[in-house]
């Protein structure tokens, strides 16, 4: 039985699945933290990528910009 373990960035909740394939318990993690961001944070994927697209290009401006 192969288990994937993650936590998620905001909350900090640890989520975890588990399959007797490697391949499909990543992808049902995958499901499972999209569907915890849609139920407890009210954010959709595409959301979810952009936000954190913006605040790595935010930390790198300053890291930079800081030096």
């Amino acid at each position: 039985m192969y288990r994937r373990y993650g936590t998620c960035n905001k909350c900090k909740k640890q989520l975890k699945t588990y399959s007797r394939i490697e391949k499909i318990a990543k992808i049902k993690f995958n499901f499972l933290l999209q569907k915890h961001y849609k139920k407890e944070h009210g954010m959709n994927m595409f959301k979810i990528i952009i936000h954190e697209k913006l605040r790595k290009f935010i930390n790198n401006k300053t890291t930079i910009g800081g030096i």
